[in-house]
């Protein structure tokens, strides 16, 4: 049996004052599964999740982009990855 390679990629993108930090969560834990891009261009911090390695069949992940600074926090982007 040939496998295909697959890659899904998760984008996030935040500004604000002070400027936020970006934390991925993949069921409510800290991603620990993905490559985590990051750059920050004319005040806007850009974060990529690359995921490469997928739930099984029957199962899915929900994935969320959290960003942080001293005025708070919020979830800019929810997704789910898998069978929903």
């Amino acid at each position: 049996m040939q496998q295909r390679s697959s890659v899904v990629r998760v984008n996030c993108a935040v500004s604000g004052a002070p400027l936020p930090t970006i934390e991925w969560t993949r069921n409510g834990s800290h991603v620990t599964d993905g490559k985590i891009e990051t750059r920050v261009t004319s005040g806007v911090v850009n974060s990529t999740l690359v995921l490469t390695r997928f739930a099984r069949p029957g199962q899915s992940h929900k994935y969320n982009c959290l960003a942080r600074n001293r005025a708070g926090q919020s979830v800019i982007v929810k997704t789910t990855v898998g069978k929903c």
